[in-house]
């Protein structure tokens, strides 16, 4: 499902962006095509919605994310793009201390990581 929501994320950017595009950022979009694109960040937000309140474990299917959850230290700030994608899945929160300011894995994060570790027979030890 987060795929989806990804995917209709992207057609809702592809819209603006072909639109800009073609006739320029500062000209108005028509009614129709406006109505698609935020018709598109609906269904999105829907679906994320739906996958953010369930309480069950996700299986991270993004290797690379996956590998960055398991080896992150506490004390990290995850400042690049992965890093504002693993805070809005829930799986990280940025904490602030006086003199400091780093990203944590959530109790979301840290049972997403079990779970996907178990499902693929690796041990995190």
């Amino acid at each position: 499902m987060r795929r989806l929501a990804d995917q209709y994320e992207g057609k809702a950017q592809d819209t603006r962006d072909t639109w800009g595009r073609l006739c320029g950022d500062d000209t108005p979009m028509p009614a129709n095509l406006a109505e698609k694109s935020d018709g598109y960040e609906r269904m999105a937000e829907r679906l994320r919605d739906a996958i953010k309140d369930d309480g069950v474990p996700v299986f991270i299917d993004d290797f690379d994310d996956f590998k960055l959850l398991r080896q992150h230290d506490p004390r990290d700030l995850l400042t690049d793009v992965t890093g504002q994608r693993l805070r809005g899945m829930g799986l990280v929160e940025r904490k602030y201390c006086p003199g400091d300011v780093f990203d944590e894995l959530t109790d979301k994060g840290r049972a997403d990581v079990e779970y996907t570790a178990r499902t693929m027979g690796i041990s995190l030890n």
